[in-house]
Protein backbone atom coordinates (compact mmCIF):
# COMPACT_ATOMS: atom_id res chain seq x y z
CA UNK A 1 0.00 0.00 0.00
CA UNK A 2 1.16 3.65 -0.36
CA UNK A 3 0.96 5.25 2.29
CA UNK A 4 1.73 8.72 1.35
CA UNK A 5 -0.43 8.58 -1.16
CA UNK A 6 -3.16 7.00 1.07
CA UNK A 7 -2.76 9.96 4.18
CA UNK A 8 -3.24 12.34 1.12
CA UNK A 9 -6.47 10.95 0.09
CA UNK A 10 -7.72 10.66 3.87
CA UNK A 11 -6.61 14.39 5.28
CA UNK A 12 -8.83 15.55 1.82
CA UNK A 13 -11.62 14.36 3.01
CA UNK A 14 -10.84 14.92 6.61
CA UNK A 15 -10.20 18.60 5.75
CA UNK A 16 -13.56 20.28 6.30
CA UNK A 17 -13.92 18.66 9.64
CA UNK A 18 -10.36 18.59 10.86
CA UNK A 19 -10.99 21.64 13.47
CA UNK A 20 -13.36 19.68 15.60
CA UNK A 21 -9.95 18.73 17.37
CA UNK A 22 -8.97 22.03 18.15
CA UNK A 23 -10.53 22.43 21.33
CA UNK A 24 -8.47 19.54 22.59
CA UNK A 25 -4.96 20.12 21.83
CA UNK A 26 -5.39 24.26 22.19
CA UNK A 27 -3.41 23.31 25.43
CA UNK A 28 -0.92 21.30 24.01
CA UNK A 29 -0.05 23.52 21.13
CA UNK A 30 0.25 26.56 23.05
CA UNK A 31 2.76 24.98 25.78
CA UNK A 32 4.79 23.25 23.19
CA UNK A 33 5.49 26.40 21.09
CA UNK A 34 5.74 28.92 23.72
CA UNK A 35 8.55 26.23 24.97
CA UNK A 36 10.78 27.14 21.82
CA UNK A 37 11.20 30.63 22.85
CA UNK A 38 10.38 31.92 19.95
CA UNK A 39 11.96 36.01 19.09
CA UNK A 40 11.29 37.86 15.97
CA UNK A 41 13.10 37.16 13.36
CA UNK A 42 13.28 33.43 13.72
CA UNK A 43 12.47 31.19 11.29
CA UNK A 44 10.75 28.28 11.97
CA UNK A 45 9.76 25.05 10.41
CA UNK A 46 5.80 23.29 10.55
CA UNK A 47 5.71 19.92 9.32
CA UNK A 48 2.59 18.37 8.56
CA UNK A 49 0.63 21.58 9.67
CA UNK A 50 -2.48 20.57 8.46
CA UNK A 51 -5.33 23.31 9.09
CA UNK A 52 -3.27 25.55 10.43
CA UNK A 53 -3.98 24.80 13.81
CA UNK A 54 -0.36 26.13 15.41
CA UNK A 55 0.11 29.06 13.53
CA UNK A 56 -2.25 32.02 16.32
CA UNK A 57 0.52 30.71 18.79
CA UNK A 58 3.16 31.88 16.56
CA UNK A 59 4.31 35.17 18.69
CA UNK A 60 4.84 37.94 16.75
CA UNK A 61 7.07 39.10 13.71
CA UNK A 62 8.15 35.39 13.30
CA UNK A 63 8.75 33.78 9.51
CA UNK A 64 7.13 29.98 9.06
CA UNK A 65 7.25 27.92 6.26
CA UNK A 66 4.41 26.06 6.60
CA UNK A 67 4.21 22.55 4.71
CA UNK A 68 1.60 19.68 4.42
CA UNK A 69 1.34 17.24 2.26
CA UNK A 70 -2.39 17.34 1.11
CA UNK A 71 -3.07 20.72 -0.64
CA UNK A 72 -6.86 20.86 1.12
CA UNK A 73 -5.21 21.32 4.18
CA UNK A 74 -3.19 24.13 2.96
CA UNK A 75 -5.36 25.74 1.49
CA UNK A 76 -7.09 25.59 4.58
CA UNK A 77 -4.29 26.61 6.49
CA UNK A 78 -3.94 30.18 4.75
CA UNK A 79 -7.50 31.01 6.57
CA UNK A 80 -5.79 31.01 9.82
CA UNK A 81 -5.66 33.96 12.50
CA UNK A 82 -1.51 35.00 12.65
CA UNK A 83 0.12 37.21 15.59
CA UNK A 84 1.21 41.00 14.23
CA UNK A 85 4.11 40.50 11.88
CA UNK A 86 3.67 36.89 11.47
CA UNK A 87 4.84 35.63 7.93
CA UNK A 88 4.08 32.64 6.31
CA UNK A 89 5.09 30.61 3.39
CA UNK A 90 2.69 27.95 2.74
CA UNK A 91 4.01 25.04 1.04
CA UNK A 92 2.73 21.79 -0.22
CA UNK A 93 6.06 19.01 0.39
CA UNK A 94 6.34 15.78 1.96
CA UNK A 95 7.97 16.00 5.34
CA UNK A 96 10.23 13.27 4.41
CA UNK A 97 11.70 15.04 1.37
CA UNK A 98 12.07 18.53 2.70
CA UNK A 99 12.96 21.11 -0.56
CA UNK A 100 14.96 23.32 1.95
CA UNK A 101 18.90 23.63 2.29
CA UNK A 102 20.89 22.76 5.09
CA UNK A 103 20.94 24.50 8.60
CA UNK A 104 18.24 27.00 7.45
CA UNK A 105 15.34 26.90 10.44
CA UNK A 106 15.60 28.20 13.80
CA UNK A 107 13.39 25.64 15.20
CA UNK A 108 10.64 22.82 14.42
CA UNK A 109 7.49 22.03 14.50
CA UNK A 110 6.39 18.58 14.44
CA UNK A 111 2.61 18.36 15.84
CA UNK A 112 0.76 15.09 15.19
CA UNK A 113 2.66 14.32 12.58
CA UNK A 114 5.46 11.13 13.30
CA UNK A 115 2.50 9.22 14.29
CA UNK A 116 1.20 9.61 11.04
CA UNK A 117 3.82 9.71 8.84
CA UNK A 118 4.59 6.56 6.39
CA UNK A 119 8.47 7.07 6.92
CA UNK A 120 8.90 8.55 10.56
CA UNK A 121 12.73 8.36 10.97
CA UNK A 122 12.99 10.07 7.27
CA UNK A 123 11.49 13.13 8.62
CA UNK A 124 13.65 13.33 11.50
CA UNK A 125 16.46 13.16 9.71
CA UNK A 126 15.21 15.67 7.56
CA UNK A 127 13.90 18.12 10.02
CA UNK A 128 17.79 17.11 11.67
CA UNK A 129 19.50 17.86 8.31
CA UNK A 130 17.23 21.40 7.96
CA UNK A 131 17.92 22.92 11.56
CA UNK A 132 20.65 24.82 12.41
CA UNK A 133 22.86 23.94 15.16
CA UNK A 134 21.37 25.17 18.65
CA UNK A 135 17.98 24.87 16.62
CA UNK A 136 15.27 23.57 18.36
CA UNK A 137 12.75 21.03 17.84
CA UNK A 138 9.10 20.26 19.74
CA UNK A 139 6.94 17.36 19.20
CA UNK A 140 3.99 17.27 20.44
CA UNK A 141 2.22 13.32 19.55
CA UNK A 142 0.54 10.04 20.69
CA UNK A 143 3.71 8.05 21.67
CA UNK A 144 4.38 4.50 23.56
CA UNK A 145 6.72 4.23 26.42
CA UNK A 146 7.35 0.88 27.05
CA UNK A 147 10.03 -0.72 24.55
CA UNK A 148 7.74 -3.54 23.44
CA UNK A 149 3.99 -2.92 22.65
CA UNK A 150 1.07 -4.54 24.27
CA UNK A 151 -1.19 -7.42 22.35
CA UNK A 152 -4.25 -4.35 22.47
CA UNK A 153 -1.86 -1.91 20.75
CA UNK A 154 -0.76 -5.26 18.26
CA UNK A 155 -4.18 -6.02 17.63
CA UNK A 156 -5.52 -2.58 17.19
CA UNK A 157 -2.92 -0.98 15.47
CA UNK A 158 -3.62 -1.58 12.07
CA UNK A 159 -7.43 -0.54 12.00
CA UNK A 160 -6.64 2.14 13.71
CA UNK A 161 -3.47 3.74 11.35
CA UNK A 162 -5.50 2.93 8.26
CA UNK A 163 -7.93 5.50 9.32
CA UNK A 164 -5.96 7.75 11.42
CA UNK A 165 -2.70 7.24 13.23
CA UNK A 166 -0.53 4.74 14.66
CA UNK A 167 -0.27 3.97 18.32
CA UNK A 168 2.46 1.51 18.24
CA UNK A 169 5.59 4.42 17.98
CA UNK A 170 7.88 4.76 20.36
CA UNK A 171 9.61 8.18 19.36
CA UNK A 172 12.74 7.60 21.34
CA UNK A 173 13.28 4.74 18.31
CA UNK A 174 14.03 7.35 15.75
CA UNK A 175 15.94 10.67 17.55
CA UNK A 176 19.28 11.04 16.44
CA UNK A 177 22.30 11.55 18.66
CA UNK A 178 23.01 14.56 18.39
CA UNK A 179 19.68 16.06 19.84
CA UNK A 180 19.74 16.76 23.30
CA UNK A 181 16.70 16.14 25.24
CA UNK A 182 15.24 19.21 27.35
CA UNK A 183 11.67 18.35 28.65
CA UNK A 184 9.27 15.63 28.14
CA UNK A 185 5.71 16.16 29.78
CA UNK A 186 2.04 14.72 29.45
CA UNK A 187 -0.23 16.83 27.60
CA UNK A 188 -3.55 14.49 27.14
CA UNK A 189 -4.49 11.32 28.84
CA UNK A 190 -2.03 11.07 31.02
CA UNK A 191 1.60 10.74 29.46
CA UNK A 192 -0.50 9.33 25.99
CA UNK A 193 0.11 12.41 24.43
CA UNK A 194 3.35 13.86 25.09
CA UNK A 195 5.14 16.78 24.86
CA UNK A 196 8.74 16.77 24.14
CA UNK A 197 11.27 19.77 23.47
CA UNK A 198 14.78 18.92 22.07
CA UNK A 199 17.87 20.66 21.06
CA UNK A 200 20.18 20.13 18.19
CA UNK A 201 24.07 20.33 19.27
Amino acid sequence: MNWTSWNRIRYTLYTPIYNVIRPAFDRARATSISALHLKGGDHVLIVGGGTGLDLPYIPPNVYVTFTDITPAMVAKAKRAKLAEGVQVDYKVADGSDLPYSDTHFDAVILHLIVAVLPDPQGCIDECNRVLKKGGKIAIMDKFRESFKPSLGRKILNPVIKLFFTSINRRVEDYLPNNWELLSDEGVLLGRTFRCIQLKKL
